[in-house]
């Protein structure tokens, strides 16, 4: 497969906080080692304020004798939390594109030039490398299956099976329109994610940028592409109903070429009782009492 010669480059943005050593130094000598250096302009190391102080010096004198000028370490002076350390990576990025990862992240063989050819064809475009898993007690791959990013009532992130236009194509190397995206990796033309406004600074923990973005979002495709996973997540809970936009509305009016129709027309407002088909625009009004429960559509 080819691609254009002229390609812009990428910074890689890694965040960490109290991530062990040697899996850092995995994902940076991956990302080095399989990406062509005419492409990669630099990888961001930003350190949401870790205790660990294997990753204060021993870090930095591993990284500036290895790779000097490449690999840059930026240093929070207390916990941001994961979104905001993102926008610390992409404020100190250089290049036309950013990458943003976990730092638990491997590299395949020809990762990035897909993704910068799609974004070249159209910066409005967010990229979502495939994803397998590495095994946290053995380093091993499990590959999973090509798929696209959804989410349910409950705006849980999910794999969806892939269109059947897709499936009916056999080239695994085509991109997928998908409705949401993974936070932990993706791909996006540097001054279109400061237009859209980067995410969302009040967001305290990961879980709703998937969600968020892909909603700003005008397309998101996924190209092959081999990373380590979380093995656990967790969730804080709302313990009261929140009043919402029903979320019927809003993929009829801003994602209609994505869902397929004959879903768009089984959405129907729920006519009384408690309002299950939550919206990703969710505003708390406040706790509500036994009278206030009933949302009439």
């Amino acid at each position: 497969m080819s691609y254009p010669e002229d390609l812009p480059q990428i910074s890689v943005v890694f965040i960490f906080v109290n991530e062990a050593l040697s899996v850092i130094l995995r994902s940076v000598h991956s990302v080095v080692n399989h990406t062509p250096s005419h492409l990669l302009k630099e990888v961001i190391l930003v350190d949401d304020n870790s205790d660990n102080v294997e990753l204060k010096f021993n870090l930095d004198q591993y990284v500036h004798k290895r790779y000097p000028g490449l690999v840059k370490i930026v240093r929070n002076n207390k916990r941001e939390g994961l979104i905001r350390a993102r926008i610390q990576g992409w404020k100190a990025s250089t290049s036309p594109v950013v990458g943003f990862f976990d730092a638990h992240v491997e590299f395949n063989t020809g990762w990035v030039e897909p993704a910068l050819t799609r974004i070249k064809e159209d910066h409005k475009r967010i990229v979502l490398p495939a994803i397998d898993n590495i095994k946290y007690n053995t380093f091993e791959v499990q590959q999973y299956a090509n798929a696209a990013h959804g989410y349910n009532w409950g705006l849980w992130c999910m794999y969806i099976i892939p269109p059947q236009d897709w499936l009916d194509r056999g080239d695994e190397s085509a991109p997928i329109r998908t409705p949401a995206m993974i936070g932990c990796s993706f791909v996006v033309d540097r001054e279109y994610f400061g237009e859209i406004g980067l995410l969302d600074p009040g967001m305290e923990v990961y879980g709703g940028e998937n969600i968020e973005l892909g909603m700003r979002v005008d397309w998101i495709g996924i190209n092959t592409f081999l990373s380590g996973g979380c093995d656990s997540q967790g969730v804080v809970g709302v313990p009261y109903r929140l009043s919402a936009t029903p979320l019927s509305f809003l993929i009829k009016a801003s994602r209609p070429t994505v869902f397929p129709f004959e879903v768009l027309l089984s959405l129907t407002p729920v006519p009384g009782g408690y309002l299950q088909n939550a919206s990703v625009l969710l505003v708390p009004l406040h706790p509500p009492d036994k009278t206030s429960r009933l949302i009439k559509n």
